[in-house]
């Protein structure tokens, strides 16, 4: 399945449970709008402040049943939380929690487990690894350290010292 049926895919799974929820919880929440930005280990998000709910699409592709029967309902609710409570708090002050009874009590009536994380195989979503390209020696072994790590030395002047041998970092290139 090619991206663009994928993210259709998905806008009918969050049309289906924005319908579903504002017929049996008696509300009228418009549909969200979709994100398809998310990238690294997060599954989904709901953005209270955009009303738009966000796909990683990379976790989305790989696990694509357990991502419209799950992902997408839990982040339905979290928008027909913020829709019915407000920004996580009640009229009262007292604080609503995203994964609290209330958002419980949505899944429940959305037909689906009130279940917090999922349990996807994250190493192809994973964020890009840092290179380390500057070595730095002490009198037990080489460090390769991040780009940042090596400019921060150099501005500052900063001595950093190994943590077994505590003799100052060289920079050997």
């Amino acid at each position: 399945m090619d991206s663009i049926e994928l993210k259709e895919k998905a806008i009918q799974a969050i049309k289906h449970y924005t319908d579903l929820g504002n017929k049996v919880l008696n509300q009228t929440m418009p549909y969200p709008k979709t994100d398809f930005s998310v990238r690294g280990t997060v599954g989904g998000k709901y953005s209270t402040n955009r009303h738009t709910v966000m796909i990683n699409m990379v976790l989305f592709s790989e696990n694509v049943k357990d991502y419209l029967d799950n992902t997408i309902p839990h982040e339905v609710a979290h928008a027909f939380q913020r829709h019915i409570y407000g920004q996580y708090t009640y009229g009262n002050g007292k604080r609503v929690m995203p994964h609290g009874n209330e958002w419980k009590r949505i899944m429940l009536a959305l037909g689906k487990s009130p279940k917090r994380c999922h349990n996807y195989d994250t190493s192809n979503a994973a964020q890009r690894t840092v290179s380390r390209d500057y070595v730095y020696v002490c009198n037990c072994r080489s460090h390769n350290l991040t780009a940042i790590r090596h400019k921060r030395i150099v501005e500052s002047q900063a001595q950093y010292r190994c943590k077994n041998c505590k003799a100052r970092l060289r920079y050997e290139g």
